[in-house]
């Protein structure tokens, strides 16, 4: 999916004075993972709150958390491999790419 892009940081990316689209699938998929519910005013359901995965052990209820909030975002999870923290991995894109 093209969007505005950001940079590692969070700020946006800036190229010749604009901003700067391209390709932002990846760049969904983490602030999906990494923002908590709540954080969006508009959305308050919106966000997996990965970071709270370290403090606890259920994976099967982040695999759901994971599913649910890339396909309501329009993703198609082709892969998704969460059985260890240390080492998981998740395919999915957009279904319209």
């Amino acid at each position: 999916m093209i969007d505005i892009l950001l940079q590692p940081d969070g700020d946006l990316m800036i190229t010749a004075g604009d901003f700067t689209a391209g390709g932002a699938t990846v760049q969904h998929q983490s602030i999906l993972l990494v923002a908590q519910p709540g954080e969006f005013k508009q959305s308050p359901k919106t966000g997996v709150g990965i970071g709270d995965l370290l403090l606890g052990d259920n994976l099967l209820e982040y695999r759901h958390k994971i599913r649910q909030q890339f396909t309501g975002d329009g993703m198609e999870v082709k892969k998704l491999e969460l059985y260890n923290i240390d080492d998981f991995e998740i395919d999915a894109e957009y279904k319209d790419h």
